[in-house]
């Protein structure tokens, strides 16, 4: 249930808490807080920033949620057990995700916005696929562990995914939309949840054939 100190768990059965202090001691008589905000890190709208050696844990929602930012780098942070996806990135582009550590997101581990290539609209930037995003020598373990189809990866338009390790996944190890550069990657125990499913998925051009020979050198490169 609790290993280490500073880890709760709530048995929704039961009603009770459990609570393992970071200084090993009895929670009786000591000052507990709680935070009420939704994500651990938040960005919107912000430009030519390094995030560097920090960690998120618990949250109730996305660990790190970055909207329509620039130039953003994520370099050594650890989102432990997050409510909904490790980390968040939409509207977003020419950021870089270095050495990250996410485990245990309850959706998506690395979620880079998404929706349906036939959408003829362009949609809001909190759901817009964010573009040129490279994620580089990082974890990604044990996501998707509550909800419906959740990957443990979700790239974007763009991008490079090389050198990470993915463990662990009901569903999709990762899932690549357009002109993605994926090399050099280990990914291990997708698919334990889902037969229509893959270590690495790759979108495929619309049905329309025109659409298809525009969007033909969009096709995203695996090696």
């Amino acid at each position: 249930m609790l290993d280490s100190p500073g880890e709760w768990f709530h048995d929704p059965q039961t009603g009770q808490l459990y609570i393992w202090a970071p200084n090993g001691q009895s929670p009786q008589g000591q000052r507990v807080e709680v935070s009420s905000l939704p994500h651990g890190i938040v960005g919107r709208d912000v430009f030519n920033v390094e995030v560097d050696n920090i960690q998120v844990q618990d949250t109730a929602s996305d660990g790190v949620s970055l909207v329509g930012t620039q130039r953003i780098t994520l370099r050594q942070v650890s989102v432990l057990r997050a409510g909904r996806r490790g980390i968040a990135m939409a509207g977003s582009s020419d950021n870089a995700i270095v050495e990250a550590n996410v485990d245990g997101s309850a959706a998506d581990g690395i979620w880079l916005g998404y929706w349906s290539t036939f959408t003829p609209d362009k949609p809001p930037a909190r759901i817009r696929r964010s573009q040129n995003v490279d994620v580089t020598d990082s974890r990604i373990l044990n996501s998707g562990t509550r909800g419906y189809a959740q990957a443990a990866v979700r790239l974007g338009e763009g991008g490079r995914f090389a050198n990470n390790l993915v463990q662990n996944t009901p569903y999709l190890g990762v899932f690549a939309p357009l002109n993605n550069v994926i090399e050099r990657n280990v990914i291990l125990n997708s698919c334990s949840g889902y037969e229509d499913c893959g270590g690495i998925y790759v979108a495929q051009p619309p049905d329309d054939p025109a659409k298809a020979a525009q969007a033909s050198p969009s096709t995203p490169v695996t090696r």
